[in-house]
């Protein structure tokens, strides 16, 4: 499993990682930390993840704008905030968990069962559209057809 850990606090970036090598072993094959939400984006366009763990509030950026840059990727993400207001939010961007700073082992561990299939994750609630070179996030309850005009 390859896993971006995209968060500002050096303590709690460090204890993550901790606590995935120990729950994952050798299933983790990339464990990689970046601090701030540009560094994320610039990573993600190059590097394939499986998993992302997010923080909400990276130095004063939102988190959800990393999710809003890069909807089409191909992995699920793990949102890790102090902001409990923000769960609802965070399920709406298509998040597979929503773990509440403090958070314990045991939270991650389910979190990450989530992700391993054993917890339903539930439907995706968004579609990344490209339309004249940019992505757009459609609704997929909105969506009644889709056709391509292209490759």
């Amino acid at each position: 499993m390859r896993i971006l850990v995209v968060e500002d606090e050096a303590t709690i970036a460090h204890r993550i990682c901790r606590l995935l090598r120990d729950i994952l072993g050798e299933k983790l094959v990339q464990l990689e930390v970046i601090e701030s939400l540009a560094l994320a984006v610039a990573w993600l366009e190059t590097n394939p993840v499986d998993l992302l763990s997010l923080d909400l509030n990276l130095d004063g950026d939102d988190g959800f704008a990393l999710l809003e840059t890069v909807v089409a990727g191909t992995f699920h993400t793990i949102v890790i905030s102090a902001h409990t207001e923000r769960a609802m939010e965070a399920f709406e961007h298509g998040v597979l968990d929503f773990v509440p700073k403090p958070f314990s082992r045991a939270r991650l561990v389910k979190a990450l069962a989530r992700y391993e299939g054993r917890v339903s994750s539930g439907d995706a609630r968004f579609l990344a559209v490209k339309k004249a070179g940019s992505l757009r996030r459609v609704a997929t309850a909105g969506i009644r057809k889709i056709q391509t005009a292209g490759p």
